[in-house]
C-alpha cells in the first residue's frame, strides 16, 4: 500500500521544485548572456568581413588600374617606335624617289646627247 504523504515529503517537494526554477533562471540568464554574446560575435564578424570584401575589391581595382596603366604606357612605346620606324621609311623612300629622278633624268639627257651626236655626225657626214 501507498504510504500517507506527510508534510515532510510536501516541503521536500517545493524545495526541489524551487531549485529547479532557480537553476532553470541561473540557465536562463546564462542562455541570455550567451545569445547577447554571440550576437555581438556575429555583428564583429560581419563587420571584419565586411571590410575584407571592401579591402579585396579595393586591391582588385587597384590592380587593375596599375595593369592598364601599364599597358597603357607599353602600348605608347610601341606606337613610338612604330613612328619612327614609319618616318624612316617614308625618308629612304624618298631618297630612293629622288635618286629615281635623278637617274630618269640622266637617262633622258643621255638619250638627247647621242641624238645630238648623231644628229651632228650625220650632219658633219651627209655635209661634206
Amino acid at each position: 500500500m501507498k504510504e500517507p504523504i506527510t508534510d515532510h515529503d510536501i516541503q521536500l517537494f517545493f524545495d526541489a521544485a524551487e531549485k529547479l526554477l532557480n537553476a532553470a533562471e541561473r540557465d536562463g540568464e546564462k542562455a541570455r548572456t550567451a545569445t547577447v554574446a554571440l550576437s555581438s560575435f556575429i555583428e564583429k564578424a560581419e563587420a571584419r568581413l565586411q571590410r575584407l570584401e571592401n579591402d579585396v575589391i579595393s586591391s582588385i581595382h587597384s590592380t587593375a588600374e596599375t595593369t592598364a596603366n601599364r599597358t597603357a604606357e607599353l602600348l605608347s612605346a610601341k606606337f613610338q617606335q612604330a613612328d619612327k620606324a614609319a618616318a624612316e621609311a617614308a625618308r629612304k623612300y624618298q631618297e630612293a624617289v629622288d635618286k629615281l629622278n635623278v637617274r630618269t633624268w640622266l637617262y633622258f639627257l643621255s638619250v638627247q646627247a647621242v641624238i645630238g651626236l648623231v644628229a651632228v655626225t650625220f650632219i658633219m657626214f651627209y655635209a661634206s
